[in-house]
């Protein structure tokens, strides 16, 4: 007689036999589980046109692409509304892509889905708004390198990344500032920096050499910040703008890529380089320029 423990086992076998054979039938079915389509693009708010790039992913990554049998659409979650967007093809690192478009401004804390259908299947992602306020600076012209500048935002979430810029020896420097401060029973957001502290980043200081503002090439200094979405892991410090991270892939149902949101500007005030060279001059430390 079989005990119970080898029917068991015999009935198991069974399963997992009929299981494989069955499979056998529907061979085409792991293929359809395959990624789609790669998107890469984000939404700004600070501008009117969006774009999305869009490439199949069952297709050579040098092969160009004349057509693309797909419709990509943007859904705000809440409101329902769809924009379906138009198709350009452009040469992006020497392969013809696809860059989706269209006109709108995406609404602040807004979710928005991004769905690409077409023969190859679909691929979705959904990305939100960051909410945020465009700063208000004071002064808007320094009187010197030691005259502290506030950045003041005002009921608002604390800025991914804030750059100050400025032009020297004919090249534009950024230097990112972080040390925000919360005054106590506020939302405001302020940032304070010495333009004395900021340039000495980069332009040589020391006794022998002259205040950094007399230095500078403009009087002209930029004063930039970006909000990402929340669910960013990484910003372009530099170009202020969002970065490719592999791991965003995650996020992409069936397929692989980016898709986020971004606020971003950049404000200017100006530094007086002729006080800061008289002062300067009146103690007898100048140099000529």
């Amino acid at each position: 007689m079989i005990s119970f423990a080898l029917r068991s086992l015999l009935l198991a076998l069974f399963v997992v036999v009929g299981a494989l054979f069955s499979s056998c039938d529907n061979t085409i079915e792991p293929f359809s589980e395959q990624p789609a389509y790669s998107v890469y693009g984000y939404l700004t708010s600070q501008e009117e046109k969006q774009f999305i790039r869009v490439r199949p992913l069952r297709k050579p990554i040098g092969a160009s692409i004349e057509s693309l049998d797909a419709t990509v659409t943007i859904t705000n979650q809440e409101s329902g509304a769809t924009r379906t967007l138009q198709d350009s093809v452009i040469t992006f690192e020497g392969v013809d892509t696809h860059n989706y478009w269209t006109m709108f401004r995406p609404k602040s804390s807004a979710t928005y889905e991004l769905v690409v259908d077409g023969s190859d299947g679909t691929t979705r992602i959904e990305a939100t708004v960051p909410t945020g306020v465009d700063p208000t600076v004071t002064p808007d012209r320094a009187e010197s390198c030691d005259t502290p500048v506030r950045m003041v935002f005002r009921e608002a979430e604390t800025p991914a990344t804030v750059n100050i810029g400025f032009r020297f020896d004919g090249e534009l420097h950024w230097v990112p500032r972080s040390d925000f401060d919360s005054p106590s029973g506020q939302e405001d957001k302020v940032l304070v920096f010495f333009p004395s502290s900021v340039l000495g980043e980069v332009i040589p200081t020391g006794l022998r050499e002259p205040p950094p503002c007399t230095q500078l090439d403009s009087e002209k200094v930029y004063l930039a910040f970006l909000y990402a979405d929340p669910e960013r892991s990484t910003e372009n410090d530099r170009d202020f703008d969002v970065a490719f991270d592999p791991t965003e892939s995650r996020r992409v149902e069936g397929g692989s890529g980016f898709f986020g949101t971004i606020r971003r500007d950049t404000l200017t005030m100006e530094i007086d380089t002729t006080l800061s060279r008289r002062g300067r001059t009146a103690r007898g430390g100048a140099r000529p320029r």
